[in-house]
């Protein structure tokens, strides 16, 4: 437990950059939101007009764009999740490297 808290306490501030970074990308597209779902209905017409199977890949059967949760979903999520893995991927091969010398 010592050895989390240090390494955490060492990387706390690019944590925090990375954190306030993301947190800016969620309010950025929450703030869009909006303008998407004047929208909504041409959006719902495009996504018909994908082949089902690709539908199923990204998931988007289930999601419907004008609504907050169904926005949030496609748009925000997946970057959370995409910018956190590089962020867990960047830590860990630092760490590793700390280890090594």
């Amino acid at each position: 437990m010592t050895i989390l808290r240090r390494e955490l306490g060492s990387n706390l501030r690019g944590l925090l950059i990375w954190a306030l970074a993301l947190a800016l990308l969620n309010f950025w597209m929450v703030s869009i939101f909006p303008g998407m779902a004047a929208e909504g209905a041409k959006l719902e017409e495009l996504t018909e007009m994908y082949p089902e199977s690709m539908m199923k890949m990204f998931n988007m059967d289930k999601l419907n764009f004008s609504d907050p949760l169904g926005f949030y979903g496609v748009e925000s999520f997946f970057m959370v999740v995409l910018f956190g893995s590089i962020y867990a991927a960047i830590l860990g091969s630092g760490l590793l490297a700390k280890e090594e010398e």
